[in-house]
């Protein structure tokens, strides 16, 4: 089963032991090398704190399942995915561009593979003059290339 990010980065979380929800989902930890999600962000009340995707049970009907609340961390205690949080690499709104340098759009929302969470494809919108001759289109993930900071680099499509 695949999942948009969109529709995960503001889930709510509920914790099996407590029997309630405990927190929602604000957004995601990419780690570009491996095109996988690894962290969940989770505001609760007034901090920022991560979730493991290893941590979590199963996300179903809307909703991330943990165990316990325990699972949830710091950024602190997470020390080997530090550069990752300190990235802040967010894919949904870069620029894509090919290897030749054309630019194909923005990155509109990235497909995840819903059990491992790992990038299935991407959702790419076309540039504003585009839109009147190209539809919305899908890119899988084995055509990336490589995720800068600044933009998305695909391989050219034949």
């Amino acid at each position: 089963m695949q999942i948009w990010a969109s529709q995960v980065s503001k889930m709510p979380i509920f914790d099996i032991s407590l029997g309630k929800y405990i927190a929602w989902t604000n957004g995601l930890v990419f780690d570009p090398q491996s095109l996988r999600i690894k962290l969940f962000k989770v505001q609760s009340r007034k901090d920022q704190y991560y979730i493991r995707v290893e941590d979590i049970s199963e996300i179903i009907a809307k909703r991330i399942l943990i165990k316990s609340q325990s699972e949830i961390s710091e950024a602190d205690d997470l020390i080997r995915y530090q550069p990752l949080i300190e990235r802040n690499l967010t894919m949904i709104g870069l620029p894509v561009v090919d290897d030749t340098g054309k630019k194909l759009g923005v990155c509109k929302d990235l497909l995840l593979d819903s059990w491992g969470l790992d990038l299935s494809a991407i959702s790419i919108r076309p540039s504003l003059l585009h839109r009147l001759l190209y539809k919305e289109q899908r890119i899988d993930a084995l055509q990336i290339k490589q995720v800068l900071n600044d933009k998305i680099i695909i391989q050219t499509p034949n």
